[in-house]
């Protein structure tokens, strides 16, 4: 089965919804391939919290709005922060339901760039259904690109390790004592969760200044967006360095160190990249 589309989102987090919802306000054909919120649903343990407030909006047109969803339920900012996993996954199906998004719940597993009548790139899902699309916005999260260094690794016993990203269930560190490398928002994350988890001891190791985690700051990201969007030339080089073809080279979780240059796509028109991306 094979369908046409002029623009082609992939993934269904928060940034591939709010693509789907100005995409949907402009009137550009689209599809949206991705299951909803399911990063956030498999991979984020319960009784996580956000940092960021009730102000942060994926909603572009600033209509569905956090605050929004608090005023039809009578509820505050003061009443909910910090916002709570939960609480964040109820207003993305609600912003879902409200644009009216319908995101076919699949993975992609390549991505080719071929120029042809149909359109300038072709995506082939697990369930062999092939959409061919002029434009394509990757919003994949950062699933994908969890990194466990090997040197590291290397050096502990296989079953013994994990990454945030994979280490959802807590129940069975009931007791135990952890070790926790790395120092930025994730790895104090999981020292609470651990704690509350009834863990023995949680060790924090990392080789920079304990963060302060302040208030987010987001008002630097529109005046970036506009930068881009104003500089053809910066518009420009940032599309080129996406276009360059990648695969997985037959490895899974995708990493980093996984991702490599397909070069026998490159010799050809053709370029492509493999994997499974939601």
């Amino acid at each position: 089965m094979e369908e046409a589309t002029d623009l082609l989102i992939i993934g269904a987090g928060p940034y591939g919804l709010a693509m789907a919802a100005y995409a949907r306000r402009l009137g550009i054909d689209h599809v949206v391939l991705g299951k909803p919120m399911d990063f956030w649903k498999v991979n984020m343990p319960a009784g996580m919290y956000l940092r960021t407030g009730s102000d942060v909006q994926i909603d572009p047109l600033g209509i569905h709005t956090i605050e929004k969803f608090l005023e039809i339920q009578g509820l505050s900012p003061t009443g909910v922060e910090p916002l709570s996993l939960q609480f964040y996954l109820s207003y993305a199906q609600w912003f879902q339901e409200q644009k009216q998004i319908d995101a076919v719940p699949v993975l992609v597993q390549r991505l080719d760039c071929a120029d042809g009548e149909d359109g300038r790139f072709r995506a082939s899902t697990e369930n062999g259904q092939t959409i061919s699309a002029q434009h394509v916005v990757i919003a994949v999260g950062f699933k994908y690109f969890r990194h466990l260094p090997l040197d590291l690794v290397e050096r502990l016993p296989a079953g013994r390790y994990a990454h945030t990203c994979d280490l959802v269930d807590l129940r069975h560190l009931q007791g135990k004592r952890c070790l926790i490398v790395g120092g930025r928002q994730s790895a104090f994350e999981w020292t609470a969760l651990l704690n509350d988890a009834g863990c023995a001891a949680v060790h924090v190791s990392h080789r920079h200044d304990s963060p302060v985690f302040n208030r987010p700051d987001h008002s630097w990201i529109a005046p970036m967006a506009d930068a881009i969007v104003g500089d053809r030339r910066q518009s420009m080089r940032f599309m080129m360095r996406c276009r360059c073809g990648w695969t997985t080279a037959g490895r899974s979780p995708l990493t980093p160190s996984s991702w490599q240059p397909d070069i026998a796509c490159r010799s050809t028109k053709s370029r492509s990249w493999r994997g499974g991306i939601s």
